[in-house]
């Protein structure tokens, strides 16, 4: 099952390197045991995404960071025909296509030029994978539109991932629905979060020039 189908709080451990998502370390987490059973701690909710494929039987998936259409190993880039709110807006030309949560823009949309948001800010990301076109740029629209994907030409099967875990295969024709959920995921937090320390420790920006005496 997806953790949209659960309301507990979720605890995250780092044993990455980045982890926008997690909380504390390995070696943190028995310090906190006790601030965990007698609940004392915050919980911060996050949007999540469901998509729909249209075929003989639609298939739904849930994602907390970001659906992804990419070509993979196909030699030739793709074609995708991006509609918002049923009304056709683009098609790009391009190695695919992330739409993401809030939350999701430090991920995959990061490393693909996309704009950091903060992370409970209810909207969706839309960034394309290496676009053809250089005047092509990401996409910031409300949470609450809904935005329909197209193959129009690429191969004959190509997948889409739901936060590079889970996939369904989708062919040429396919139309993919995507829209903010019903479900939310709740994140523990044992102090008052502060995005903007957490951007700065995992992306090393924030040092200060002390010693700049320069005048201007």
């Amino acid at each position: 099952k997806s953790i949209g189908n659960f309301t507990t709080p979720i605890l995250g451990i780092n044993t990455g390197r980045f982890g926008f998502l997690t909380e504390i370390t390995p070696d943190e987490l028995p310090e906190h045991i006790s601030d965990l059973l007698e609940k004392r701690y915050f919980v911060e909710k996050r949007i999540m995404l469901e998509a729909s494929v249209e075929g003989d039987e639609t298939q739904e998936l849930l994602a907390v960071n970001d659906f992804v259409i990419d070509k993979g190993e196909y030699p030739r880039i793709v074609k995708i025909a991006l509609s918002i709110n049923n009304e056709f807006f683009h098609t790009y030309t391009s190695n695919g296509i992330i739409v993401s949560t809030a939350t999701g823009s430090t991920a995959y949309s990061l490393s693909a030029g996309g704009p950091i948001i903060y992370p409970t800010v209810d909207n969706l990301l839309i960034t394309p994978i290496c676009p053809h076109t250089l005047s092509v740029r990401p996409i910031i629209i409300p949470g609450d539109f809904s935005v329909c994907l197209e193959l129009v030409s690429g191969p004959e099967e190509i997948p889409l991932n739901a936060d590079g875990q889970q996939g369904i295969i989708i062919n040429v024709g396919q139309k993919i629905t995507i829209k903010r959920s019903n479900a939310v995921v709740n994140l523990v937090h044992f102090s008052l979060h502060n995005f903007f320390r957490v951007l700065s420790n995992k992306l090393g920006w924030g040092s200060r020039r002390e010693n700049d005496t320069r005048k201007r």
